[in-house]
């Protein structure tokens, strides 16, 4: 009896902490959920596998359908200078009805590796064309891999005979920062502080930009919990890739100061250099709102919607954004947006691309000068 009574404790406990979890993750505010689930995706559950799929979708605004009808019954006395545009219309309908680009990929964080590989897919009467691009990223060597065979096949035939140095075959093609460079580089404290940055630039957001909505016919299909929608616009985004870039300048400059009465693996000064390149990345996101205004207020013009779906134990499993490109003519009858739909899957990371001395082709040399 005492056994029976002991396991039935046991068991209410367990009920009681699961219980207690869920309602810690219900009872967040759809801003913390959603930064508490982008903390945990990058410093817990470090390694998963995504796939998804992105595509042009374009529509007439409802008060330009009737004059579009008129228009199109008309069409032999449309004005010679709205001829390009309505040229434009036509071919972004069709990337709209016929291109996507699917993708799937892999990532373990602990190894600082990122692999996506995407797949370009174009189909139309009598035609269907696919491109894969296969992409491995090594941050912690700061290193790019790439299965190139869809475009070198083509290109080996020629440069077999001709250019030998210049043959792929099936090698994957490699561009890196000379290893000598990277040694005195300390990116594994730049990458530990990428969380904080991160969670410092969804802070930056006015927490009313969030929302908890019910879930919808996607989040039910992939079981998910939670739904929380952001909505923002592209200067907005821009700004918090501002904060993110501060975030991380800031800590490099106090690890570096500390660097100073240590005697460590790096310097004060390797500190400095890797804070020089972010600043200068920042500089070119501050430059875009420094425009004289315009490229600003078309920036604030470009609506983005998130919807972030996780699941009872507040991961993050699914991202769908959707992008309204500003279009500056009052003449283009078309909305147009981007939109891309991302779902994780917390198993092992399965790569494609394992490489190694032998099957590379480091090509970063004659990168020099090109660039």
């Amino acid at each position: 009896m005492r056994f029976r009574f002991g396991k039935v404790m046991m068991v209410l406990a367990i009920a009681g902490l699961i219980t207690a979890c869920n309602k810690a993750v219900d009872q967040q505010e759809p801003d913390k959920l959603v930064r508490e689930g982008l903390h945990k995706l990058s410093t817990q559950d470090t390694k998963f596998n995504f796939s998804g799929e992105a595509k042009l979708q374009t529509e007439v605004p409802a008060e330009n359908k009737d004059s579009q009808a008129q228009a199109s019954s008309a069409s032999e006395d449309l004005s010679p200078s709205l001829v390009p545009m309505k040229q434009y219309q036509n071919l972004l309908d069709l990337i709209s009805k016929s291109f996507t680009v699917k993708y799937t990929g892999a990532v373990d964080l602990s190894q600082y590796k990122i692999e996506v590989i995407p797949e370009y897919h174009y189909e139309a009467k009598n035609i269907l064309l696919s491109l894969k691009f296969p992409i491995q990223v090594d941050l912690s060597k700061l290193a790019v891999y790439i299965d190139s065979a869809a475009l070198t096949n083509f290109s080996d035939t020629f440069a077999k005979e001709a250019m030998p140095s210049k043959y792929v075959g099936e090698r994957y093609v490699k561009v890196a920062v000379p290893e000598d460079d990277i040694k005195r580089l300390p990116l594994s404290d730049l990458f530990k502080d990428l969380s904080k940055a991160t969670d410092d630039s969804y802070a930056s957001l006015d927490a009313k930009s969030f929302s908890s909505v019910n879930v919808d016919d996607f989040g039910k299909k992939i079981n998910a919990k939670y739904q929380v929608k952001l909505t923002t616009n592209a200067k907005l985004t821009n700004k918090m890739t501002i904060v993110a870039l501060d975030s991380l300048s800031k800590s490099l400059q106090q690890q570096g100061q500390e660097a100073a009465s240590k005697n460590g693996q790096y310097q004060q000064q390797d500190y400095e250099v890797l804070k020089q390149y972010v600043d200068k990345l920042n500089m070119v996101y501050k430059n875009q709102l420094n425009n004289d205004g315009k490229l600003s207020q078309y920036m604030e013009k470009m609506p983005i919607i998130y919807d972030y779906y996780l699941d009872d134990k507040g991961r993050i499993i699914a991202v769908r954004n959707k992008i309204q490109i500003y279009t500056a003519s009052k003449d283009f009858e078309r909305n147009v947006y981007v939109i891309a739909e991302s779902q994780i899957d917390y198993s092992a990371p399965k790569f494609t691309i394992t490489p190694t001395d032998q099957n590379t082709l480091n090509i970063t040399s004659q990168l020099v000068g090109v660039f």
